[in-house]
Order: structure tokens, then C-alpha cells, then sequence
């Protein structure tokens, strides 16, 4: 997991870096729970087995790419996070499109600042995850 260098620096995993994007990226889904719960426009299906499914599924999909990270093969799961990666940074894009343009607001009709950086910054974290699994991943 870790590899020491040199000194007191540490280096960490290929695997590590993106267990710990991955991890964000559950922060970053709670926080949006949370936000839209505070602010009254939370966006979800709105049958309640379909919203647990939705959630569970958000939930689930990093924590499956974190273990297949550490104890599948190197191949999958390169290409598990690297496709992943890409389809959460493709989400949270669109998400950050529709909520700066107004398609998500709070039930007065304002935009969500807090919302709207929440879905901002998870934009670079998957984004990094497609990186560090296509550079780092390979070796």
C-alpha cells in the first residue's frame, strides 16, 4: 500500500491514490444528499424502491471499484476505474451543467451555490481517477 522512499517521504499506490479519489467521490455523493436535503430540491426518482435502488447504487459502485482496486487483477481493474471514472465525471458534468443553468433550484427559483461547487469539484476527483488508473495502472 504504501512504499517508502528516501527520508520520511511516502509514496503511495497506484491503488491507494484512487481508493482515496473513490472515496471522495462517496463524500462528494453524501454531501449532495445533504445539500439538497438542507435546501429542499433534492433530485431523485421518485418511487421509493427506485430511490433505494438509485442510492444504493451510487453507494455501491465506488465501494465495489475500491475493492476490485486492491484484489482484482491489474487489467480489470485499470479499465473498471478508468470506465467508471469517466462515466462519474461524465454525471457530475451534466449535473454541474444543469445546475448552473438553472435546472436544479431550490423551490424558490435560486440557484444553489453550495450545490453547484459540490457538483464542480467532483468533476477533477473523477477525472483523476481516469488518470492515475490509465497512467499508473499499467505498470
Amino acid at each position: 500500500m504504501l512504499n517508502h522512499t528516501e527520508g520520511s517521504v511516502v509514496n503511495l499506490s497506484w491503488q491507494t491514490k484512487l481508493a482515496v479519489l473513490w472515496l471522495l467521490q462517496i463524500v462528494n455523493y453524501t454531501a449532495y444528499l445533504f445539500i439538497s436535503m438542507q435546501e429542499s430540491i433534492l433530485v431523485l426518482p421518485s418511487d421509493d424502491a427506485q430511490t433505494a435502488v438509485f442510492l444504493a447504487t451510487f453507494f455501491f459502485l465506488p465501494c465495489l471499484a475500491i475493492w476490485l482496486t486492491f484484489f482484482g487483477s491489474r487489467r480489470l481493474s485499470r479499465w473498471l476505474n478508468i470506465t467508471l471514472g469517466a462515466l462519474i465525471a461524465l454525471i457530475k458534468l451534466i449535473a454541474t451543467i444543469s445546475a448552473v443553468s438553472g435546472g436544479i433550484t431550490r423551490p424558490d427559483g435560486t440557484l444553489s451555490p453550495a450545490l453547484i461547487f459540490n457538483e464542480f469539484w467532483a468533476i477533477p476527483a473523477a477525472a483523476f481517477i481516469v488518470w492515475f488508473a490509465w497512467r499508473e495502472g499499467t505498470g
